[in-house]
């Protein structure tokens, strides 16, 4: 896999990265994201600090983050749980 150059936009700053091809639309996603957070941010609390809007952002997108990889955790227990059931019926008969 070969590096692409991209330039990113993160708090009205630039950054520039190599990344891999298939990693480059991931990565503007969260760029998008986060930049749609800051802008929540600036709107709804007022906030001008550009430091302070970045770290909230990122808190809150993290807290989701975490919250959806614990969701998935339980989800998947919960399917383990109901496909053991089912071998164990299976195996009844």
């Amino acid at each position: 896999m070969s590096a692409t150059s991209i330039e990113i936009i993160i708090g009205e700053k630039t950054f520039k990265l190599k990344v891999s091809e298939d990693q480059r639309e991931l990565i503007l996603k969260a760029v998008d994201e986060i930049n749609k957070k800051m802008d929540e941010f600036t709107l709804n609390y007022k906030m001008t600090d550009k430091y302070d809007i970045l770290v909230m952002s990122a808190l809150q997108l993290v807290t989701l983050k975490i919250a959806m990889e614990e969701s998935l955790e339980n989800n998947n227990k919960i399917v383990l749980d109901k496909l053991k059931k089912m071998n164990d019926l299976l195996d009844l008969t």
